[in-house]
C-alpha cells in the first residue's frame, strides 16, 4: 500500500506557501509559489502521489478549491473531510 501525502496551503493573494507531509509528520516539501493557475499545475506536477490538501477558506482561495478539483492529480480535502464537494460517509 501506497503511503499518503498531506498539502498544507497557506493562501494569501499573490502566494501560496505549501507544506508537505507524511503519515508520520516528516515534512517531505516546503516552500511558496506565485498564486496562479500555471504555477499552480506546475507544482501539482511535482508532489508525490497519492496525495490530499487542505486548505482554509478565505476570498483568495475558492479559485484554488475549483483548481485542483479540475486536475488529475490529487484530492483537495477541506478539514470537514469534503472531497470536492463529496462527503465522506
Amino acid at each position: 500500500m501506497q503511503s499518503m501525502y498531506y498539502v498544507g496551503l497557506d493562501v494569501h493573494k499573490k502566494t501560496i506557501r505549501y507544506c508537505v507531509k507524511d503519515v508520520s509528520g516528516r515534512i517531505h516539501l516546503e516552500g511558496t509559489i506565485p498564486a496562479t493557475r500555471m504555477d499552480l499545475d506546475r507544482w501539482m506536477s511535482t508532489l508525490p502521489q497519492p496525495w490530499i490538501a487542505a486548505m482554509e477558506a478565505t476570498v483568495f482561495s475558492g479559485w484554488i478549491y475549483d483548481h485542483l478539483c479540475r486536475s488529475e492529480s490529487g484530492s483537495p480535502a477541506d478539514a470537514a473531510g469534503d472531497r470536492c464537494g463529496q462527503k465522506e460517509e
